[in-house]
């Protein structure tokens, strides 16, 4: 036997209303894990991958079932706030970023945080679907105690540690439910939305999984961000991409600043000593950041930045391996040399995490001997010299080509007709629909088949870069096959031209040298 409060899988047992008492146990649970010498240890991104996955899980299993107090979502809320910030649960940091937007996704320029406030919604919520849904013998007694003479949920007071929770997610919940008439039981004419031409009963719709679109519906909004895309990416460090996010959003204090908060002082760069100290003249007019950052752009052949929207603008046409060797320097010492092998170090160090292939140029293999990237895959491993050949006197040549998205996918063919003057006579194209890319090579030799009966042509050669369709017509299986792949499907659209249309801009030209890769 025992008697409340009481623990059972995590969760305390009270009866009567959840005061602060009931679950403040939990908060001094986070306070004994957040020891000082703990957020000293750690940086800004390694204090936040401790947040998401320690601090904002402890208290799961109890918002699952109670409606926490107010009181005590602010006390936790400000632990984590101030470990974040600072890495010490009691110390409050001079600059910061307002809580509820730390608290949206990367995408919206947030950290990914989630409100506790919103978590605890969120689980009540499912627990209340549950309940209108569920026919085991603990839905039908909630269901019997708290729902009136008109199945409705009871809004009075009564003596539970779980329906005040309950009653506040059912408000939020109701927002988004629809009943759809069945057998008449459940349903109030009065009280509940519905719908007629539905047949089945709200009883028979899938259970939700708390997720991602419960929350997305609770949290705070706020406007996306477009540079969200540059710093929060598997190529670059976490610990860097954090930096860079406070400094983009202006979670710093310089001189600038002090300043500008009626602090009265003298103030000069510490590293030029020329003007006064600011973050925008430390990373970009500075004569050391001009002198690093002439060094890169030389290196990467960009033009000189003066914010990170211009470094982001020159990597967009460079290869996935440039664009991804984006990195931000801190302040030093001016020292030049010692910086530039700071950033050689950083850049050998994280060649991990850069997995971008390059585009086997002169430009991306300088990159990578300056930086001692060692070997990096390219999709182009070799390069082959070809040229056009014009058919004989006499022969008309049928260039066809069956192209899928995706295999299978939605296809098409094309055939380009030429004579031995390199003239072109006609072309033909057409959609398929949703067939392989077998099918559309062999339905693109089969209309080059039908164009030269139609036009009586005795000498023609039929160019195609299927092997196999060359082996089974070499075989005499090609006709056969054809007839049983063919008859499956369905007639599309066709279109013929006769001479050149007017969007085939280029053609192969005899004597010239094309290069094909592969």
């Amino acid at each position: 036997m025992s008697v409340f409060p009481d623990k059972y899988l995590g969760v305390i047992l009270v009866a009567g209303r959840v005061k602060t008492s009931t679950v403040w146990p939990m908060v001094e649970m986070m306070q004994r894990k957040l020891a000082t010498w703990k957020g000293k240890l750690l940086s800004f991104q390694e204090r936040l991958v401790l947040i998401k996955a320690v601090l904002c899980s402890i208290q799961v299993y109890n918002m699952a079932i109670y409606k926490w107090p107010s009181s005590v979502i602010k006390a936790c809320e400000k632990i984590i706030r101030n470990f974040l910030w600072s890495g010490d649960s009691e110390i409050r940091k001079y600059k910061v970023m307002s809580w509820r937007k730390v608290c949206t996704p990367y995408s919206e320029g947030g950290l990914g945080i989630q409100r506790l406030e919103v978590i605890n919604k969120a689980f009540l919520m499912k627990m209340m679907w549950k309940i209108e849904n569920s026919q085991e013998d603990w839905a039908l007694f909630f269901k019997a105690k708290y729902k009136d003479k008109n199945n409705q949920w009871s809004n009075q007071w009564k003596m539970s540690s779980v329906w005040s929770g309950l009653k506040w997610a059912w408000k939020s919940l109701q927002e988004d439910l629809i009943w759809s008439v069945g057998d008449r039981k459940s349903i109030s004419l009065w009280f509940d939305v519905w719908i007629e031409e539905v047949q089945s009963a709200i009883s028979e719709l899938s259970l939700p999984e708390i997720g991602a679109t419960v929350v997305n519906k609770l949290r705070l909004k706020e406007k996306k961000v477009h540079w969200s895309k540059h710093i929060w990416n598997s190529f670059l460090h976490p610990s860097v991409a954090s930096n860079i996010w406070k400094l983009i959003q202006g979670l710093y204090i310089d001189d600038k600043t002090m300043v500008k908060n009626g602090y009265d002082m003298v103030s000069r760069c510490c590293i030029c000593e020329d003007v006064e100290d600011s973050m925008n003249h430390l990373l970009w007019e500075c004569k050391f950041s001009l002198q690093i950052w002439n060094w890169l752009c030389f290196i990467f052949k960009f033009t000189l930045p003066k914010s990170f929207d211009d470094v982001w603008k020159c990597a967009q046409s460079k290869s996935p391996l440039i664009q991804k060797n984006k990195k931000l320097f801190e302040g030093a010492k001016p020292d030049v040399a010692r910086f530039k092998c700071k950033i050689m170090d950083t850049f050998y160090e994280n060649n991990i995490r850069i997995k971008g292939s390059k585009y086997n140029r002169e430009y991306d293999n300088h990159i990578i001997a300056v930086f001692r990237l060692g070997t990096k895959f390219s999709k182009l491993q070799k390069v082959t010299a070809c040229q056009w050949v014009s058919p004989d006197n006499g022969f008309t040549m049928f260039c066809c080509d069956g192209s899928p998205f995706g295999n299978p996918g939605a296809a098409t063919f094309g055939v380009v007709v030429r004579d031995h003057l390199s003239m072109v006579l006609g072309a033909i194209t057409g959609g398929l629909g949703t067939t392989t890319n077998y099918i559309a090579e062999v339905y693109a030799v089969i209309h080059v088949v039908e164009l030269a009966g139609i036009w009586e042509l005795q000498k023609i050669i039929i160019k195609s870069d299927s092997e196999t369709v060359f082996n089974q017509f070499a075989k005499n299986q090609f006709h056969d096959c054809a007839a049983k792949r063919g008859a499956k499907l369905k007639a599309g659209e066709r279109q013929i031209f006769i001479g050149r249309p007017e969007w085939l801009k280029s053609i192969e030209i005899p004597g010239m040298t094309y290069y094909r890769f592969s």
